[in-house]
């Protein structure tokens, strides 16, 4: 939180589209990025770049993003098989996009 990421590598497990909603999966080893984000029909250039840029995303393919976190994350026990040790709710945007 004090010295956030430039970008970094995942990968992508999913993407669903649904209109102007976009959910996306990704993890990197055993941290899992998970989040929707639902554009408007009228948007400027700029959220236009990143609602296609993720709406192309493969899944399988490993993609260097920028993570927009949405707010919140989850821990789950390191002993799972079944769950990743932490879940970040966040969206991937190209690494071009920036907060301001």
């Amino acid at each position: 939180m004090e010295k956030p990421m430039d970008s970094m590598q995942v990968t992508i497990d999913s993407v669903t589209v649904n209109g102007f909603s976009v959910w996306t999966k990704s993890h990197f080893s055993s941290i899992e990025f998970s989040g929707r984000i639902t554009f408007k029909a009228n948007m400027p250039p700029r959220p236009d770049s990143v609602f296609k840029f993720m709406k192309n995303l493969k899944p399988g393919s490993d993609v260097l993003v920028r993570l927009g976190y949405l707010g919140t994350s989850k821990i789950n026990s390191p002993d799972s098989p079944m769950l990743p040790t932490l879940i970040i709710y966040a969206y991937p945007a190209p690494i071009q996009f920036t907060n301001k």
